[in-house]
């Protein structure tokens, strides 16, 4: 890390090294699932420190405006509040840029590119590209229909929309940000929006809330030749959010923009839906990612490990590609738990390590599972989870583990009605509206469910 300025010594200054090192290892072991990525933290540093009081300022330095946003955006709070944390004290953060010295020729090339056309949007993770995709027979036809349409340049029918849709970490957020970065070498003057459908629905809550609905409007129906979603099956939350969303495909369709969406699921079992929505996004092409057989899971595991510059012994690749057989998310989770006992031990890691890290992620995610997740979250017992209570606490967390259920196991209605001791299967229909539309209006209760699914995402 550079050095860094300080008006208070070099103890603070020592300190500060450690508060980057540390904040970064935390931000991207907390955000992982949101897809926030160790390339745009290296870029940034502590600049400046001035001690004033009780107070301690904090200058971060990143190198363009792209970072800039980036930064204030998904960083900035996290930050402030860790930094408080870690000194024990109330500070102020200030985020500046500044661009690096450059010879006058490069400097005149950064102002062509900030006076160039920029989509806010297009933030693609250039680690995940089509180069590092590992292709198995579980994702053969997504991969190669993700390339097709990033060379359809009029946006064939056949290709337009493309749905992809299967189960949580297995790959669409990488085929999103592949597909984006190369149409945008094969079409540079194309203006690109990738965004997550909980992103579209906050943007178009605002708009309405600020009377900006023409805004909106403009940038995703005028300004948008290239539409990447992720995450469509939250707009089941909510019918004028369909209705948006129905009259934008629409537009952009008979224009020709290209359309590609993601999902947990194949729209026509998502019973929330439009059925008119159900139709547009099956106009397409529908290609599902299902679970990786085990060639793939070690060919994933091999390329992760050289870019980690890790080794393990082949008996340890089996064993971990034996664990880990529903989710890339959870062998990558593994793989940093190895790499964190490298780093702090030297050395190679032993296949009883290995077998001990793995100890706590080798069972399969079942009902009773989420039910005990869930129990554990919300303070109460599992008789209480399943009783007729109707005090408000337990019938949230009662719908919640109805919701989670459904939603990471595709059990049948009727068989987590049973779960609960329930007869009619519109209980559930009802808990998993209720927990959708809770999600949106308490910041608290969605924080809660996020940690259960990423407790699921990386341990199961």
């Amino acid at each position: 890390m550079p050095s860094i300025k300080t008006k208070t010594g070099g103890l603070l200054e020592a300190k500060e090294n450690k508060l980057w090192l540390s904040f970064k290892n935390y931000f991207l072991q907390e955000q992982r699932e949101n897809s926030l990525h160790k390339h745009w933290l290296d870029s940034v540093q502590i600049l400046e420190t001035e001690k004033k009081g009780s107070d301690i300022k904090l200058v971060l330095q990143a190198p363009s405006d792209l970072h800039k946003r980036w930064l204030q955006e998904n960083l900035l709070e996290t930050f402030y509040n860790y930094t408080k944390s870690f000194f024990n004290l109330s500070c102020k953060v200030l985020l500046e840029i500044k661009l690096p010295n450059l010879p006058y020729s490069d400097q005149k090339k950064v102002l062509q590119l900030k006076q160039a056309p920029f989509s806010p949007y297009s933030f693609f993770n250039p680690l995940y590209s089509f180069e590092n995709f590992i292709v198995g027979k579980n994702n053969e036809l997504a991969c190669s229909a993700s390339l097709a349409v990033t060379k359809n340049n009029l946006a064939q029918e056949s290709l337009n929309p493309l749905f992809i849709y299967g189960p949580s970490g297995l790959g669409k957020t990488h085929l999103l940000n592949a597909i984006g970065q190369e149409a945008q070498k094969n079409f540079p003057k194309k203006q690109f929006i990738y965004l997550s459908a909980e992103r579209f629905l906050n943007e178009y809550i605002s708009s309405l809330q600020n009377k900006k609905l023409g805004i909106f409007r403009k940038k995703f129906r005028k300004n948008c030749q290239f539409l990447l979603i992720d995450d469509i099956q939250i707009l089941s939350r909510g019918k004028e959010i369909q209705e948006e969303f129905f009259h934008t495909f629409n537009e952009l369709y008979s224009q020709k923009v290209q359309i590609v969406i993601c999902s947990d699921q194949n729209p026509e079992k998502n019973p929330f839906l439009q059925e008119r929505i159900k139709t547009r996004l099956s106009g397409g092409l529908m290609v599902d990612i299902s679970y990786p057989d085990k060639e793939t899971r070690l060919a994933i595991l091999k390329d992760k490990l050289n870019k980690n510059k890790l080794f393990l012994s082949q008996e340890s690749l089996y064993l971990i590609a034996q664990s880990c057989k529903k989710s890339i998310r959870k062998i990558e989770g593994v793989l940093n738990k190895i790499k964190i006992m490298t780093d702090l031990h030297g050395g190679q890691i032993t296949f009883s390590e290995v077998k001990n890290i793995l100890k706590d992620t080798q069972q399969e995610l079942s009902i009773e599972e989420i039910q005990i997740k869930v129990t554990q979250a919300f303070k109460l017992s599992l008789e209480e989870l399943k009783s007729p209570c109707r005090k408000k606490h337990i019938v949230q967390a009662r719908q919640s583990a109805m919701y989670l259920i459904r939603k990471y196991l595709k059990t049948p209605l009727k068989d987590i009605s049973l779960a609960f001791g329930k007869k009619d299967h519109t209980t559930v229909l009802n808990s998993i509206k209720k927990v959708e539309k809770l999600k949106t209006e308490n910041p608290d209760f969605k924080r809660l469910l996020e940690d259960l699914q990423k407790d699921f995402h990386i341990n199961y």
